[in-house]
C-alpha cells in the first residue's frame, strides 16, 4: 500500500486528479445495463428477490370499455 501511495505522490497534479476521480467513482465505467444487472445480483444474493427477469414482451394496455375517464371527470366537475 505504501508503494502505491509513493507512486501517486510522484504523479503530476492532473494525473492525481484522475486517480482521485477514479477512486471516488469506484472505477465505474460500466453501462446502465451492467449496473442494473449488478443490483439484481445483489438483491438475489441477499434473498430480497428470487430472480430478476424482464418480461419477454412489452406490456400492452388493457382494453377498457365505456366512457373515457377524462370525460367522466369533466362531467362530475360540472
Amino acid at each position: 500500500m505504501q508503494k502505491i501511495i509513493e507512486e501517486v505522490k510522484a504523479l503530476s497534479p492532473a494525473e492525481r486528479r484522475e486517480v482521485e476521480a477514479a477512486l471516488r467513482g469506484g472505477f465505474a465505467q460500466g453501462t446502465a445495463q451492467s449496473n442494473e444487472q449488478e443490483v439484481a445480483q445483489r438483491l438475489a444474493a441477499q434473498g430480497t428477490v428470487t430472480a430478476a427477469q424482464r418480461s419477454p414482451r412489452p406490456a400492452r394496455p388493457a382494453p377498457i370499455t365505456g366512457q373515457p375517464v377524462s370525460e367522466i371527470i369533466i362531467a362530475e366537475r360540472r
